[in-house]
């Protein structure tokens, strides 16, 4: 403790980190005053699921950095909610968050924020079906049963058409739904087929390692075979070669013999040559 006040004391004389006030000669109830309003005495953070310590000359640092603090929405909705909470709720259910009407294909670019959608539809149904109508006219037009229509029946087409607004929106909507609902679909169609075509890659290229392995292992059986047959024939080689010297030694050997014989041969008829001469 000693060490630790004479480090203090050399190293933060700007009492940044430390205290430094001295009870000695202070009376009980000083101390005691000291300890509930010293800058450095221990606290603990009042928001709600934070559990950080920190000396109290810091309590507004850490207040206005504090997760769990409950503040006002940033774009100023009027929802209270945790700081970690803000960005989850700015891009999902914030009232003032900025989003397009339904109808921006067909040419409605109102501003608009979350919270006044369902209104605006309301509001701006018979402007949304004014862009619809120039489509839908330009499909009518073209069909061949307009050939046939009266101008009476025109007249009360258009004022079906003015009457039913309501309904066409919805048959719109519905369409638009549908056709959303079909390209989610797609989607997750071209999705499963993008993992099958990785796993079919995946196969493919499995496939052609086993295909090189096999073709390896084919070699080496052919050269193995190869160089079998060569040992054979070397054997064979060797062995016809050892025959042959065995042959051609037998029929020098038999060659020396014949000559013996023929010697011996002629030696016996030499003295019966002479012995005739003398009878």
């Amino acid at each position: 403790r000693v060490l630790c006040a004479e480090l203090l004391r050399k190293f933060d004389p700007g009492r940044q980190w430390h205290c430094g006030l001295g009870f000695d000669g202070l009376l009980p109830e000083q101390v005691e005053k000291h300890l509930l309003e010293c800058t450095f005495r221990p606290v603990g953070c009042l928001n709600a699921g934070c559990h950080a310590l920190f000396s109290a000359r810091y309590a507004d640092e850490h207040d206005a950095v504090c997760e769990h603090k409950v503040v006002a929405c940033e774009r100023g909705c009027g929802e209270q909610l945790c700081r970690f909470a803000m960005r989850e709720h700015l891009d999902g259910s914030c009232g003032l968050k900025p989003v397009a009407c339904p109808f921006l294909f067909v040419g409605c670019h109102a501003p608009l924020v979350q919270r006044d959608l369902a209104a605006h539809e309301s509001a701006a149904t018979c402007a949304h079906l004014a862009y619809i109508s120039p489509i839908s006219r330009v499909y009518l037009a073209a069909h061949p049963i307009l050939a046939y229509i009266s101008p009476i029946s025109r007249v009360y087409l258009a004022a079906h058409e003015s009457a039913a607004t309501c309904a066409h929106l919805a048959l719109v909507l519905r369409k638009m739904v549908a056709q959303e609902e079909a390209l989610l679909k797609m989607r997750a169609e071209m999705a499963q087929m993008a993992q099958r075509a990785a796993a079919s890659g995946a196969e493919a290229v499995q496939l052609r390692a086993t295909i090189e392995l096999l073709r390896t292992e084919q070699k080496r059986a052919v050269n193995g075979q190869h160089d079998a047959y060569e040992k054979r024939v070397h054997a064979l080689e060797c062995t016809i070669a050892a025959l042959s010297k065995e042959v051609r030694s037998g029929l020098s050997g038999a060659s020396a013999e014949s000559r013996k014989l023929r010697e011996a041969v002629d030696k016996m008829q030499l003295p019966r040559t002479s012995r005739s001469e003398k009878h």
